[in-house]
C-alpha cells in the first residue's frame, strides 16, 4: 500500500474504534499528532488511545510494535496513550480487537522478541509480539 492508501485506512480503524468502546464524548488528535489517535471520555474519565490496524498479522502471528523510525524514539516508546487499540484484520471474517494497557505492552516488547525492520523506507524498527501474548487483552 502506499502512504496515503494505509493513512486512509488509519483513519478508518480510528473511527471503528468507536463502535467498541464506551463513551460519551470523543477527539481524533489534530493532524501531525504521534502522542495519541483518539480519547474517549466516558463519565468525566478520560482515555487515550493510540490505534492500530494490521493486515499481515493474521498470515504472521505476530503484532508489529514499533519502536523506532529514522533512529529516532516512536510508537511504543514516544506514545502518550493510556491504550494500544490492535485490530487485527482479517481477510474473510471480522477483525479482532486488542485492548492492551499501554504500560503493560511497553513491558512487553523488552522482553526477547524478534526485531525487525519495516514501513516505508524500511525507517521503522519494531519488535514481533506473537498474537497469543496479547490473548489477555483480547475484546
Amino acid at each position: 500500500m502506499t502512504f496515503f492508501k494505509d493513512l486512509a485506512m488509519g483513519n478508518e480503524w480510528e473511527s471503528r474504534l468507536l463502535d467498541y468502546v464506551e463513551h460519551d464524548t470523543f477527539t481524533f488528535a489534530p493532524p501531525l499528532c504521534k502522542g495519541w489517535d483518539v480519547a474517549t471520555t466516558y463519565k468525566d474519565h478520560t482515555v487515550k488511545w493510540e490505534v492500530k490496524s494490521d493486515r499481515m498479522a493474521c498470515r504472521t502471528g505476530n503484532v508489529a510494535i514499533e519502536m523506532r523510525c529514522n533512529g529516532l524514539p516512536s510508537g511504543i516508546t514516544s506514545t502518550d496513550a493510556d491504550y494500544y487499540a490492535y485490530f487485527v484484520l482479517q481477510p474473510t471474517a471480522e477483525p479482532t480487537l486488542y485492548m492492551i494497557p499501554t504500560e503493560h505492552l511497553r513491558t512487553m516488547v523488552t522482553k526477547n522478541y524478534r526485531m525487525v525492520r519495516g514501513g516505508d523506507r524500511c525507517a521503522s524498527e519494531m519488535v514481533l509480539v506473537p498474537i497469543e501474548h496479547l490473548c489477555p487483552f483480547l475484546f
